[in-house]
């Protein structure tokens, strides 16, 4: 009640009791109150739910376990309304000093209740316990244009070997969105219709070229970061492919070597320590030569944070590029300090896995000037 809590992040932000620490003085007078008039049928009613209800929490494991628990609710709230209602009837104090004092334990405990919670809200772990990944999906599925052929794997609804996300079709209006499964073939888009594809990224991704051989430019943009109760780590939740706008060529691209040129960049930052990068690649040659992009964020004392991944990112495979096609990534960069575009610098490049050789940054003329190259924002 006052002291230590469900410590199950689930239920509730971790260790933090039924009431707080202003509450627990009232909640103690109510206690009180009530075992010395428990003849009294209404108090006699609270004291036996309160008991009752806890039984199923004091003879299970974990105890406090809030859900076991949450039977006591009702009853439980008496408690400190009645330690407040015994100190305004106290009449040893003065009545504007008895009203103060219950107007500043209230108004105390109301700050401290939404101070808790937001901080619980915002946790990264609270995320992932109430499957944030999955409401972004439907979120984001919700956003798809009318006229765009939108895909989204059986696996996250009613795929037979697992048990889905039930938030996705509960949030999501699937009437347009064509469920597929890897292994059952894909029926194509129509011609020149824009294309959204949400995959699971740890199965079959074989017909993703396929599907997106006539666009232009396809976005690879990796799904927020889940993680279920029993499963050490997060991972990204889904993989989005989508048919991109042509970037703004107005910048110069950047020519590795003549076999593949940066098109266009953006740099976002998303709050004062997080910063996001978008990179458009264009394949120059045939075949996509085995190379990482390194990308690294810099100060005058060098650097801060780095990115390195091939060329669309993880799951935009080597052997899917084509010629001419454009391929829109998307880095996340966090930093250990805020981001000012005046103080850092974005510097991007690519080098043999094997070898650790740079590719070089030639012009027109084949003349090479770097081994990288410095982003402007």
């Amino acid at each position: 009640f006052i002291w230590r809590g469900d410590t199950i992040l689930r239920h509730n932000p971790a260790g933090r009791p039924l009431f707080d620490w202003l509450m627990a003085g009232p909640f103690l007078l109510g206690v009180v109150y009530s075992l010395r008039h428990w003849r009294r049928p209404a108090v006699a009613a609270v004291l036996l739910w309160t008991i009752i209800m806890l039984g199923p929490t004091i003879l299970a494991e974990d105890a406090p376990h809030f859900l076991r628990g949450v039977g006591i609710l009702p009853a439980a709230l008496f408690f400190p309304a009645l330690g407040l209602n015994w100190l305004w009837q106290w009449t040893r104090l003065p009545q504007t000093v008895r009203g103060g004092l219950i107007t500043l334990l209230l108004a105390g405990s109301l700050w401290l209740t939404v101070r808790d919670y937001v901080n619980y809200s915002q946790q990264p772990d609270t995320a992932f316990l109430f499957e944030a990944g999955a409401r972004e999906l439907a979120e984001s599925i919700n956003a798809e244009d009318g006229g765009t052929a939108v895909y989204l794997d059986r696996w996250f609804w009613d795929e037979s070997s697992q048990k889905g996300w039930a938030s996705i079709p509960f949030l999501t209006d699937l009437s347009q969105v064509q469920l597929y499964r890897p292994e059952n073939n894909l029926p194509p888009a129509a011609a020149g219709q824009p294309t959204s594809l949400y995959a699971w990224p740890y199965g079959d991704l074989e017909f993703v070229p396929r599907l997106f051989a006539d666009q232009a430019v396809v976005m690879v943009e990796n799904g927020r970061l889940s993680r279920g109760d029993l499963e050490p780590e997060p991972y990204s939740l889904y993989t989005h492919y989508a048919t991109a706008p042509l970037p703004d060529t107005t910048a110069q691209p950047i020519n590795f070597n003549n076999l593949i040129q940066l098109t266009a960049w953006k740099i976002t930052p998303l709050d004062g320590q997080t910063v996001q990068v978008e990179l458009t690649w264009q394949l120059k040659t045939a075949e996509m030569p085995t190379q990482i992009v390194f990308l690294h964020l810099l100060n005058k004392d060098g650097l801060l944070t780095q990115s390195d991944a091939p060329p669309g990112g993880q799951n935009w495979f080597p052997h899917w590029w084509q010629s001419g096609q454009m391929v829109q990534e998307q880095r996340i960069l966090q930093l250990p300090e805020p981001y000012d575009p005046a103080l850092h610098t974005v510097r991007v490049g690519l080098y043999d896995p094997i070898t650790l050789d740079l590719l070089p940054v030639i012009d027109d003329n084949g003349a090479i000037l770097d081994d990288g190259w410095q982003l402007v924002p």
